[in-house]
């Protein structure tokens, strides 16, 4: 095939050995637990959970079968059948157009499929290009789209003076998995060297399948495929995108020749011709005839070799991106300001404690800025430590062509996207510190690189003869050990002490920057986070990682009752519920006064503790709460006296008894009724029993061995 003739064979013999290899146990029993337990089960009623819950007693089987299919290559047609569901897209559908199609596939045939799949997953990035953002692991789909972004903002930028300017293509390939021809996966998967046992074993997997359409439950008639992947597949993801670097490869060898050009950043030092985002596309060439008709040639012989067609309804040619870039511009704004416009509304709750831990006393909530720049700061962790990718090299050649991403500055002309970076860089500033190596790169005095907070840097005022000292210079380098002598003669003995505490590699691997919030080193969004919240604490002098012991909100979510009950009691210890003063206060209501004894102002206290017709309700609960005093100047007051003096029931049931009581009152306040005392209490009572019983059933449920889902 003429479309294959620029891809080359990049798979060695070590890939295929690692291939081809046996089947272990280890390997199948990995794959089904893989699977999602409630996914949809397969033509003999089984889904991968059953088999998962079973596996004591099905496992020994499913691995003779699968090893077995594996070995001989003979018998994937008789697991491989598939029953077509039609789910209707909307309620009351006409045409088989309205309806989704779900496949039903054998969980058997699937773990044979998941190891096939899993094998070639470990080599996909050295296979495939880094044009290529999905499903390669190591890789993120935001990659390609911040190659995409900056290639638009240096359209609408760089170049908009220039003589001849260029043009970006977004293409969309017509259903991409059924068009697929089975002889070109064929001699694709040959070109690139895959192994010819494993290429066999591939092509009897998308071959064999066999469709059956259920109608009422019933399966019809076989329907055989003469081409496509099947959608569900583990298989089909890799295979698709294995396709389509063959024509990542035509674009990048047509550039090669000069018979198109790829769109240049940073004074042409990098050129970018494609970008794939699954199967979707994003061509560059110069915006002239020529070069179009000879894109539209290449496209034209791919659509021909792979069975593709471009589906031009959804595809589209921008040559003056204004009007999407201000659309990006305007969509990526609102999602970074979105959450200050919200703060203009009525709130019963301060947004500080929503955003707090509930370890805190908090709701758990998170604040949306910060979480926005933990995301923000995934990606600058990742343009350090992923260096190499196409986003990276991107970033670098626009922004800090001489220097790092730690160290770049704004400049002009910068995008929204790095405006963005470099304000979540300073999480990173944050939480980055130095992993000692070979030392060579890290500085004495500058860097972060001692396990001691709060600083992580040498705390001994700095000496000018020493100002451009490195790490190494405090090692002998003889017996790869601290030089005590050097390390007395300038540092303080604390210093020291954290010092010698850092073991010295003996390998000379590279001084390396790991994350600290974390316990393998690796960046994490959550912990990012959390450190964001910990940061907004410093210039108060406290840390959000020490939360007050005496505080009583963090133990009502240690309570054992309903997430209704104690987010009520949380939010009555904050005065926050919508008692009729509360309502005055926000200008909501006129009257303060209590809707049912109208004697006093209805705040928290009141409703819930001193109120006449509320007392009667205490009177005649048990016996500690019926001793307890009445002076009490607040409800948080009455909390922290029940939480500190009753038993772990006790305080349970009070609980349940204040959200009763405050149920009572909206009833009466928009029903006309009203509730005796006894029948409160016993109320309250019955709702701790509930809660108890149902948690005791779902830790039966949970116990390990028992059968769950499926009668015993």
């Amino acid at each position: 095939m003429e479309a294959l003739a620029d891809l080359d064979s990049v798979v060695t013999p070590e890939m295929n050995l690692q291939l081809t290899k046996a089947c272990s146990y280890e390997d199948l029993k990995g794959a089904l637990f893989e699977m999602d337990p409630m996914s949809s089960p397969g033509p003999d009623g089984f889904s991968a959970g059953f088999y998962q819950d079973h596996w004591e007693a099905v496992g020994d089987g499913v691995v003779e079968v699968v090893k077995e299919i594996f070995k001989s290559k003979r018998g994937i047609e008789e697991i491989n059948e598939t029953f077509i569901v039609l789910i209707p897209k909307k309620r009351r559908p006409n045409l088989v157009t309205e309806y989704r199609p779900i496949s039903l596939c054998n969980v058997i045939y699937k773990v044979f499929s998941k190891v096939l799949a899993n094998r070639i997953k470990t080599f996909l990035s050295k296979l495939i290009s880094p044009s290529q953002s999905a499903f390669v692991p190591g890789r993120l789909i935001s990659d390609n789209i911040i190659v995409a972004y900056e290639a638009m903002h240096s359209m609408k930028h760089r170049m908009k003076h220039k003589h001849e300017g260029y043009m970006a293509m977004k293409l969309d390939m017509s259903k991409v998995y059924n068009r697929l021809e089975w002889s070109f996966l064929e001699a694709v998967l040959s070109k690139m060297g895959f192994d010819k046992r494993w290429t066999e074993l591939v092509m009897q997997c998308v071959s064999s399948v066999k469709y059956s359409l259920l109608v009422n439950g019933d399966p019809q008639q076989h329907l055989i495929p003469f081409r496509g992947l099947r959608q569900g597949d583990p298989l089909s993801p890799y295979l698709f995108i294995l396709c389509t670097e063959v024509l990542g490869k035509m674009l990048d060898e047509a550039e090669r020749k000069g018979y198109i050009t790829g769109f240049p950043f940073s004074r042409g030092s990098l050129k970018v011709n494609h970008l794939f985002f699954a199967d979707d596309s994003l061509l560059f060439c110069k915006a002239n005839a020529l070069e179009w008709s000879r894109m539209s040639k290449i496209l034209k012989t791919y659509e021909e070799a792979s069975g593709q067609r471009l589906n031009l309804e959804k595809s589209c040619i921008f040559k003056l991106p204004k009007t999407i870039l201000n659309a990006i511009n305007k969509l990526m704004q609102k999602f970074w300001w979105g959450s200050r416009e919200n703060k203009t509304k009525t709130q019963w709750l301060p947004w500080k404690l929503l955003g707090k831990n509930k370890a805190e006393g908090g709701l758990g909530y998170r604040d949306f800025e910060h979480f926005n720049l933990a995301l923000l700061a995934k990606q600058g962790w990742r343009l350090i430590q992923q260096s190499q990718s196409l986003a990276a090299k991107v970033m670098k050649a626009k922004y800090f062509f001489r220097t790092d991403f730690l160290h770049a500055k704004l400049g002009s002309n910068a995008s929204f996207l790095w405006m963005s970076f470099l304000e979540a860089r300073k999480v990173l500033e944050e939480g980055l510190i130095w992993r000692i190596g070979n030392r060579e790169g890290v500085s004495l005095w500058r860097d972060k690189w001692i396990p001691q907070p709060t600083t992580f840097k040498v705390q001994t005022p700095l000496d000018q003869r020493h100002a451009h000292w490195k790490v190494s210079n405090l090692i002998d380098e003889h017996s790869k050990t601290w030089n005590l002598s050097v390390l007395r003669s300038i540092c303080t003995e604390e210093d020291i002490s954290n010092i010698c505490k850092i073991p010295i590699s003996w390998c000379g691997n590279p001084d390396k920057l790991i994350w600290r919030c974390s316990k393998d080193g690796m960046f994490t969004v959550k912990s990012a986070y959390h450190l964001l919240g910990t940061m907004e604490q410093y210039p108060k002098g406290q840390s959000s990682a020490q939360p007050n012991q005496k505080e009583v909100r963090p133990k009502i979510w240690k309570l054992k009752t309903s997430s209704a009950v104690r987010m009520f009691l949380l939010r009555a210890t904050h005065e926050s519920l919508p008692t009729n003063l509360n309502l005055k206060r926000k200008k909501i209501k006129e009257d303060p006064s209590c809707p049912i004894c109208r004697q006093e102002p209805e705040y928290v206290m009141h409703a819930l503790w001193s109120c006449s017709a509320v007392m009667d309700v205490w009177f005649v609960n048990s016996r500690g709460l019926q001793k307890m005093k009445v002076g009490f100047k607040s409800f948080k007051e009455v909390v922290e006296h029940v939480i500190a003096i009753l038993s772990e029931e006790e305080v349970e049931l009070f609980a349940c008894t204040a959200y009763h009581v405050w149920r009572r009152r909206n009833v009466f306040l928009f029903e006309g009724k009203f509730e005796n005392p006894s029948r409160i209490a016993q109320a309250a009572l019955q709702l701790t029993k509930d809660f108890k019983e149902a948690n005791y059933n779902e830790q039966v449920s949970l116990v390990p061995g028992r059968p769950t889902g499926i009668d015993s």
